[in-house]
């Protein structure tokens, strides 16, 4: 996550991938792969974040971030609206 958050999206990938081949059954594995799923969406490869975003939904339904990556993923522009348009229906701001 420091990685993705320093920009370093070259670098981002490998940690979370690593934590996977060390723990698949993990509790976290869900946080793993939404951390792919964003370092692939930083790095602009959305097929890549929607298949990752997925994963870590079906792995931790309760997460909220794989669903809002999911919807971003697609058509970045699109989705970011949408996400937006949807939080303030619900009364975020």
């Amino acid at each position: 996550m420091a990685l993705t958050g320093l920009g370093r999206f070259d670098e981002c990938l490998d940690p979370p991938k690593r934590a996977l081949r060390v723990g698949p059954r993990d509790s976290l594995a869900g946080a793993w792969n939404v951390l792919i799923a964003n370092c692939h969406f930083m790095r602009a490869e959305y097929p890549q974040a929607a298949e990752y975003a997925r994963i870590a939904w079906q792995a931790s339904p309760r997460l909220p971030y794989p669903p809002l990556t999911l919807a971003a993923a697609p058509r970045y522009v699109e989705g970011r609206q949408r996400m937006i348009d949807s939080l303030r229906a619900v009364g975020m701001r």
